[in-house]
């Protein structure tokens, strides 16, 4: 199955270990805009933000970070 990601897109990675880290980058050489980073290893999250991208940290139950950055777009999903 092809993401089929396009320019202006946004994107939302679930993971950030060299796999989600990859795709991550693989978004924003296809375009996207946006590329939200979820994860918990401080230090991928920080590389991610190198990259360009939006990191997150993501636990169980916390949409505190997901939430605030929601409101920051006027209720656009991803």
């Amino acid at each position: 199955m092809k993401a089929e990601i396009r320019l202006c897109d946004s994107v939302c990675v679930m993971g950030d270990g060299p796999i989600g880290l990859m795709l991550a980058q693989l978004s924003l050489a296809c375009g996207a805009t946006h590329v939200y980073v979820l994860g918990l290893q401080e230090d991928n999250l920080k590389l991610a933000k190198t990259f360009g991208c939006i990191p997150m940290v993501s636990g169980p139950g916390d949409r505190g970070d997901y939430e605030k950055d929601r409101r920051q777009r006027r209720g656009c999903g991803l």
